[in-house]
């Protein structure tokens, strides 16, 4: 293997090991101590008493979840048929409304980035716990 690949590979290592340690051990973790009861022992007790007492939120949410899809899907067929096939003046605040959903993600992320990465943010500051670096001069 070339070295480029390798270090390639060294590259995202640590995004997985982060993976790893916070998300997928706990999960894994979870769901096993989930099928045990207090001996340590194999049981479903803990679903049963689940389904017992949420059995009703969970039918709500269901029949929440399947109303709300529908409504959307209806809308959103009813709107695309519109913008398709109408040449109305609103047709272009339509276009630009439906492409907020794309805009604000993208602001949400770049913030992020700025309170992860600015000379303050995040990053420094755990560095400087760490002490690997100095916050005078990040």
């Amino acid at each position: 293997m070339k070295m480029r690949g390798i270090f390639s590979y060294l590259l995202v290592l640590p995004p997985f090991i982060v993976l790893a340690l916070f998300y997928f051990y706990p999960f894994a973790y979870s769901v096993l101590i989930s099928f045990t009861d207090s001996k340590g022992e194999f049981t479903l007790e803990n679903y049963r008493r689940a389904l017992e007492l949420f059995r009703g939120d969970i039918i709500f949410t269901i029949w929440i979840c399947t109303l709300s899809t529908v409504v959307t899907g209806l809308i959103a067929i009813l709107l695309a048929a519109y913008l398709r096939l109408s040449d109305s003046p609103l047709k272009k605040y339509f276009k630009a409304l439906y492409r907020l959903p794309l805009f604000f993600p993208m602001v949400v992320v770049a913030q992020m980035m700025r309170d992860f990465l600015s000379p303050h943010g995040y990053l420094n500051l755990m560095l400087a716990e760490l002490g690997v670096i100095d916050l005078s001069s990040p």
